[in-house]
This record gives structure tokens, sequence and C-alpha cells, in this order.
């Protein structure tokens, strides 16, 4: 069963004087990953490591990531990956900031630290089931956006975004076509309706 955090949660944690604070954040695409690792720095800039690892499942590309950010190889991102799979979590990324206390941990220690730090945050975290979802692109004239949005909200569909041109364009996600059905029916057969990309919500 795969599963997916619902909001960012940090925890922080000392051993031997060295400071780990973890950043568990919910992500969609790699360069959402990018711009947590950035804020990580900019957030925290006189720590020694801001280790990562993701894990990001959309449709049926997987793609995995990890970093030990200076520390030993495999000290850090790879027990941090291995965590976010053993705990199948997806759409997610868990980065450990450091600060040394000038009290070396030895490899196995290291191991343990960055693992346990991303598993403390894995047990603050609310977690639901991770369900795949189709997307869909619907174009409409204005008259007809409010009773759309109304109704993709009342069959608890998620909008991705709502832009306003010459016509009004809705981008939602559904777990079938039935919704589409709906929207029609209430609609005169009106809008048009174009199935797009599948993620998991």
């Amino acid at each position: 069963m795969l599963r997916m955090i619902q909001e960012q949660v940090e925890n922080e944690f000392t051993i031997n004087k060295s400071k780990f604070i973890t950043w568990l954040v919910p992500i969609t695409d790699e360069k959402q990953a990018k711009e947590y690792i950035a804020l990580a720095r900019n957030t925290h800039p006189k720590a020694v490591h801001h280790c990562y690892a993701y894990i990001i499942k959309q449709d049926y590309q997987n793609i995995e990531n990890q970093s030990d950010d200076g520390e030993p190889n495999k000290t850090a991102g790879m027990p941090m990956l291995d965590i976010l799979r053993h705990e199948n979590l997806i759409n997610v990324i868990a980065i450990v900031t450091r600060y040394y206390g000038g009290i070396k941990l030895g490899v196995g220690g290291l191991i343990r630290a960055y693992g346990s730090s991303v598993k403390q945050a894995i047990d603050l975290a609310t977690i639901h089931q991770a369900t795949l979802v189709q997307g869909f692109h619907l174009e409409c004239d204005y008259s007809l956006a409010s009773i759309i949005e109304y109704e993709i909200k009342k069959h608890k569909g998620y909008i991705k975004s709502i832009d306003y041109q010459e016509h009004v364009n809705i981008f939602y996600y559904y777990k079938d076509e039935s919704l589409n059905t709906i929207i029609l029916e209430k609609t005169n057969n009106q809008p048009k309706i174009k199935a797009t990309d599948r993620i998991y919500l």
C-alpha cells in the first residue's frame, strides 16, 4: 500500500552535541525537491550538512534520489531513502540538516542518526493511503464555471488550477470518468473535456 504525508513535518533532536533537524515535505516533482533543498540551505546557512532523500511516483514513473552532502559515503542519504521505502511513502522529500557538535559519531552512528531522524519525523506525520487519479482539462464558457467548480468540489474532486482567458480552463483530478458525466448532464454537454496526466493524491 503506497502512502503519502498530508503536510510538512519538522523534527529536531541532538546526539553527542550534534543537532539534527529534519524536514519531511510532500512534493510532486523534482523541481519542488530542489526548491526545498535550497530553502533548507538558506534557512540554516551555518549547518555543515544538508542530506536528503526523496521518492516521486507519478503514474508509472518512479524517481528516487539521495545525497550524503559531505558525510561519509552511504551514511546519510541512503539510510534516509531506505526508511522512506520501508514506510511505503511516495511524493515526499526528507531533508536532514546537521549542526556538527565536535564529537564524531562514526559510520554506524551516522547511519543510525540519519535513519532515526527520518523515522521520528514520519511518526509525527499525518499519513493517508495514496490513490492514483486521472487528470482532466475542461474548457467552458464563463457562465458555467461556477456550476462546474461546485460539482467538482461536491464530489470531492481536486482542482489543480482555474485559468480565465477567452474561455475558462479548469484542470482537475478525479478517480474516474464518472464526475465528467455528472458535469456534462448539469451543463447540457457544453464543456469540452479531455484527459491529461495521472498522479497520486
